[in-house]
């Protein structure tokens, strides 16, 4: 199911009108929040896409998190510094992917 969800964002975000423009985005890749922060997921995609989008891993991370925080999956999205995004995802989507195992 994570890997659903993980087509699922890069399906939305690189048709979304502040990344469709950039060829040779990265994949997304999800890894495991630090213990300090309150996330399911956490991802580096801002800093790896900040070179081919020519701005600052921070700024394109609060427009990813606008851009995915409306999916139905995903409670909340946060921003940390120096472009970290952070997932947490609802618990109605942990039950059923903790089903479909």
């Amino acid at each position: 199911m994570l890997a659903k969800l993980k087509f699922k964002i890069e399906d939305i975000l690189f048709k979304d009108k502040n990344f469709v423009e950039f060829e040779n985005l990265p994949r997304i890749e999800f890894g495991e929040p630090p213990a300090h922060i309150d996330a399911d997921l956490s991802s580096t995609w801002a800093l790896s896409a900040a070179k081919s989008i020519k701005k600052s891993p921070l700024d394109i991370a609060k427009k990813v998190a606008k851009v995915i925080e409306e999916m139905d999956e995903i409670k909340t999205v946060s921003v940390t510094a120096p472009g970290f995004i952070n997932i947490k995802l609802k618990d109605s989507y942990l039950v059923q992917a903790a089903r479909d195992r």
